[in-house]
């Protein structure tokens, strides 16, 4: 066999297949996109924020701060992905995102996730900071991204 099927034949022994669908490639493409939008939510307090209560958009930018058109990319991102929903221009947190993305919830992940992106990733999350979190650093990558809701569900 070639080198090449042999990797194949190693792979499938274990039970991992090569993909076959572009929906799978976009499954990878734009699931860094998503850890991205809930990293970033994760060390602003976005979770915090709506926790148990419905907020405007206009709310959630005046207590996290930042430009207002870089908080509507990212809450834009995180319905789209179904962390938070959206209903009559009001904001709640999914209720997963509740449990485990709230200090409230209990399993505090949140917490987790911003330690995580402080040791690992300081350089890239620390543009998302309140304050810095502008529609340059955020809303070009991302919100471009998640503009329509199929482009990154599984």
């Amino acid at each position: 066999p070639t080198q090449r099927q042999a990797v194949y034949t190693e792979t499938e022994e274990l039970g991992i297949k090569p993909i076959q669908e572009m929906s799978d490639l976009f499954q990878i493409a734009f699931g860094y996109m998503a850890s991205k939008a809930l990293f970033t939510a994760a060390r602003i307090g976005v979770f915090d924020v709506l926790d148990s209560n419905s907020r405007s958009l206009a709310d959630i930018q005046k207590t996290i701060g930042g430009e207002p058109e870089a908080i509507r990319s990212l809450m834009a991102s995180l319905t789209t992905i179904g962390l938070v929903s959206k209903k009559d221009e009001m904001f709640n947190n999914s209720p997963i995102a509740q449990m485990a993305l709230t200090k409230s919830g209990g399993l505090q992940f949140s917490k987790y996730l911003s330690m995580q992106a402080d040791q690992h990733n300081s350089h890239r999350f620390q543009e998302y900071c309140p304050n810095h979190l502008t529609p340059s650093s955020f809303h070009d990558s991302v919100d471009d991204h998640f503009r329509h809701p199929n482009d990154c569900r599984r």
